[in-house]
Formats: C-alpha cells, sequence, structure tokens
C-alpha cells in the first residue's frame, strides 16, 4: 500500500503542487480506536515530506463511515475549508469555461 499511495501523492505534487490532500479511511466503525492510532502512525511515518496533507488535527487522516455515519461532518467541514482557502476558488474563470463546465 505504501508504493501505490506515494506514486499518487507523488503524482499530485507534481501537477498540482499546491492542492490540498486529504486522505480518507473508510468502514471506520469495524476499527478500534487502537486500529485507528496504528493507521496513523504508520501513514504519519511514510508521508512526512507531504505538506499538502490535511489532517483532523490529531489524525492525518479522516476515517469515516458511510453506514454509521461517522466522521461524515468532520470530512464535509475540510472539504469546505480546503476549498475557501483553495488559491483556485478565488481565481477568474472565462465564461466558455463556465458553460463547457455545466
Amino acid at each position: 500500500w505504501e508504493r501505490n499511495m506515494l506514486f499518487w501523492l507523488r503524482s499530485v505534487r507534481l501537477h498540482a503542487p499546491r492542492a490540498p490532500v486529504l486522505l480518507v479511511g473508510t468502514f471506520a466503525s469495524e476499527l478500534s480506536v487502537s486500529d485507528i492510532s496504528t493507521i496513523d502512525n504508520c501513514l504519519k511515518r511514510t508521508l512526512k515530506t507531504f505538506t499538502q496533507i490535511s489532517s483532523t488535527g490529531d489524525l492525518c487522516y479522516f476515517p469515516i463511515d458511510n453506514k454509521e455515519h461517522i466522521g461524515i461532518k468532520e470530512l464535509r467541514h475540510a472539504v469546505e475549508k480546503a476549498a475557501r482557502e483553495s488559491e483556485s476558488s478565488n481565481s477568474e474563470v472565462s465564461a466558455r469555461w463556465m458553460l463547457f463546465l455545466d
């Protein structure tokens, strides 16, 4: 998993060096607090050079569970915050591009 994650994060860093990255782990209801902490420690050790990663505060990823609605609100707030603070969301876009995107 480390090699795959590093590949994708390096690709993001190469093509979008200022883009925020939010890591999401699913099936959180099936994990213990200890499991979540272990995953966080592994991620932090592997990803220490990636400054683009947005965190939840204590954790460097967002453990969520759609069925149990765990962590969804925190993830939604983090996405909204990242979008508000992003340089690209405040840049002007041609009206032609807006029509294309719609």
